[in-house]
């Protein structure tokens, strides 16, 4: 450090800043996605009704469902990573729906795949966001320094 300057690589610029404040925001938004999955399932585990709901529509991992509310309404909704099962088009699938949120709360009852879902997004979220705390206190606590190590070596 020549007169108290940090060299152009002991420098922690925009860039780097910009870097992590995108990466922990996005790992902020897989913990907190994760967060509201865990959510859901717990309170469908504790206040859900389950019937059977006629499959509308099959995407790569959600199904859209038609079904008919204990209110007797009919409902349709989006159910996210739908369970393993054989559905089809125009056939049956369980779900487990909030009464008080019907179509916004529902989940397939074979939820194996949304359990995974759960997992990743918590964990991930937490790997980045910890990664990210780790670089922060990592740069500094000894980034600073590693450049005038490296210079004073040579």
């Amino acid at each position: 450090m020549a007169n108290g300057r940090r060299t152009e690589e002991q420098r922690f610029t925009i860039r780097h800043a910009l870097i992590m404040l995108t990466t922990f925001a996005f790992g902020v938004a897989l913990l907190v996605g994760g967060l509201i999955r865990f959510n859901d399932h717990r309170v469908l585990g504790d206040r859900g009704v389950v019937t059977t709901a006629t499959v509308l529509e099959l995407g790569r991992k959600s199904a859209e469902v038609r079904f008919v509310s204990l209110s007797g309404e009919t409902v349709t909704a989006r159910v996210h990573d739908q369970g393993s099962g054989p559905y089809e088009v125009g056939g049956p699938m369980s779900v487990s729906y909030d009464p008080d949120d019907p179509a916004g709360r529902v989940e397939d009852v074979d939820g194996t795949n949304a359990a995974i879902t759960r997992w990743l997004y918590t964990v991930s979220g937490l790997g980045i966001i910890g990664l990210n705390v780790f670089g922060a206190w990592w740069w500094s606590t000894r980034g600073r320094t590693a450049g005038a190590r490296a210079r004073r070596r040579n």
